[in-house]
């Protein structure tokens, strides 16, 4: 949660509830680890990112990790951000 605060304002107790009612939260944990790691590689790697991009990438991610990624309304990041964003997430 702490990695995705600056673009994910949902409170901690509300993320830690969904958990609790998944069927299967190791899987689900997995899932956000990954999430949470492909997005602080993603903003690390690109110093200088105004928050707009950031929420843009942690679009990007989100949409990898359930499967309907569109990167066509996300015009902010370039082809190159968004490409190594998919292959990173797809390690």
């Amino acid at each position: 949660m702490a990695v995705i605060a600056e673009v994910d304002s949902t409170p901690l107790h509300d993320f830690l509830e969904a958990f609790q009612k998944d069927q299967h939260p190791e899987t689900e944990l997995e899932v956000w680890e990954k999430i949470a790691a492909t997005y602080q590689w993603a903003v690390v790697g690109s110093p200088g990112l105004t928050q707009d991009q950031k929420k843009d990438v942690f679009t990007v991610v989100l949409g990898l990790s359930m499967g309907t990624m569109s990167v066509d309304n996300v015009r902010s990041l370039s082809d190159e951000l968004v490409t190594g964003i998919i292959t990173h997430f797809s390690q």
